[in-house]
């Protein structure tokens, strides 16, 4: 019992001098190779992921553009790729050379006019 004569006197000495949290930081100890060792697999991960999601990226550009009919494809606000079509290039032209021929002075974005998608 620490060189202490009874528990009680352990118990009152020691008791609730830190809190759980306190004790927990203190003996949750990890050397830094170990916590070295995490921080690069983490990153490592994080590459890797980032990786895979460009890729998949990619494939959902290129299927929207192959079911395209002009052979492109547009990234909607969601986020997904939209296949363009004759009518959507036609209306882009038609927003674009209106947004350019106002003066720069009146804020309107070309996203604004464009076509909502499902």
């Amino acid at each position: 019992m620490l060189g202490h004569p009874d528990p009680a006197l352990l118990y009152s000495t020691y008791r609730e001098l830190v809190s759980f949290d306190e004790a927990k930081a203190f003996w949750d100890i990890i050397p830094n190779s170990t916590l070295a060792k995490r921080e690069a697999k983490q990153e490592q991960e994080r590459i890797v992921e980032g990786v895979k999601t460009s890729m998949l990226d990619d494939e959902a550009r290129e299927r929207a553009e192959m079911s395209s009919n002009v052979g492109k494809a547009f990234k909607g606000e969601d986020g997904r790729w939209i296949p363009s079509s004759m009518r959507t290039e036609t209306r882009i032209r038609q927003i674009s050379t209106t947004f350019l021929a106002r003066p720069k002075s009146v804020a309107h974005s070309v996203t604004q006019h464009l076509p909502k998608t499902p």
